[in-house]
């Protein structure tokens, strides 16, 4: 549900603001195949769907069908970092710092265009504590950076910026799909991480209420995803019997086969949630 109402608001500003442009920086919520056609159609593998990390199309797919955009530029990709010189779990991944960086020195993108009739969709930050050395400071402080290039060098004036998930509650660090004594890498065991979702949360919070006072002609969009997480998770598209909000359908790194029955599972891998989540009454 909390992808749900992302695409719901996004549609709303979209016929409030009269905005013409979509540009989007992100991970893999919002990766469309990016990473699929970087690695020349390698990660992920083949079972997930076209190059997304789920098995169908991700939010920033669905929400084309509903609002009215002359052109959608999305930079997201999977496994990416605020910055990979703070957070080098995927360091030959485009971090939000290089998509930025790639999305001023493309002459024929939204960058060559009036940016006050464009929306920023800035969604990222999980991925940098699956580096357990990196503090939600250093994260929130990447973030920072990033907002002063897309207000003060860009000229943004409508940015989308979403918190972390509680991603705690993610097989990926509760491990819970595990059986005693087994071992996943697909697991991480950050007995911190749930601290450091809060701490990020509260420090992001404090920056956009500062840049909001010191920028007050920009319009910055707070998406809350911990607040509407428990309703997605009790989501149960098909009515399944079998519903698990906990388990994933499969562990990327011990089943080869993938995931058989998606229908009975919030949770597509250890850390990405299946496509219906994306596309909840859309």
């Amino acid at each position: 549900m909390y992808l749900f109402l992302i695409l719901l608001f996004i549609q709303k500003i979209f016929c409030t603001l009269d905005l013409d442009c979509l540009i989007i920086f992100g991970d893999s919520l919002s990766d469309p195949g990016n990473l699929y056609n970087l690695t020349l159609k390698i990660r992920p593998d083949k079972r997930y769907y076209h190059g997304r990390y789920t098995n169908g199309p991700v939010w920033s797919e669905y929400i084309q069908d509903y609002i009215n955009v002359k052109k959608v530029e999305n930079w997201a990709y999977a496994g990416a970092t605020t910055d990979n010189r703070i957070s080098y779990k995927y360091r030959m991944i485009p971090s939000l710092q290089t998509q930025i960086d790639w999305f001023k020195l493309k002459n024929n993108s939204c960058y060559n265009s009036k940016p006050s009739k464009h929306l920023v969709v800035y969604m990222a930050g999980s991925n940098n504590y699956l580096n357990a050395t990196v503090s939600a400071q250093q994260t929130v402080s990447s973030i920072n950076s990033h907002l002063n290039t897309l207000i003060n060098d860009l000229k943004f004036t409508n940015i989308f910026l979403t918190n972390l998930p509680p991603i705690h509650d993610t097989p990926t660090f509760t491990g819970k799909f595990l059986k005693t004594g087994e071992y996943s890498k697909n697991y991480h065991n950050d007995t911190q991480i749930k601290s450091k979702v809060y701490k990020h949360n509260n420090l992001l919070s404090e920056l956009i209420a500062t840049k909001k006072q010191t920028n007050p002609e920009v319009n910055i969009i707070n998406f809350n995803f911990d607040k509407f997480w428990p309703k997605a998770k009790s989501l149960n598209p098909y009515s399944s019997a079998n519903w698990s909000s906990e388990l994933p359908c499969f562990d990327g790194s011990k089943d080869p086969e993938g995931c058989k029955n998606p229908e009975d599972y919030f949770f597509f891998d250890t850390n990405h949630p299946i496509t219906e989540v994306h596309r909840f009454l859309v």
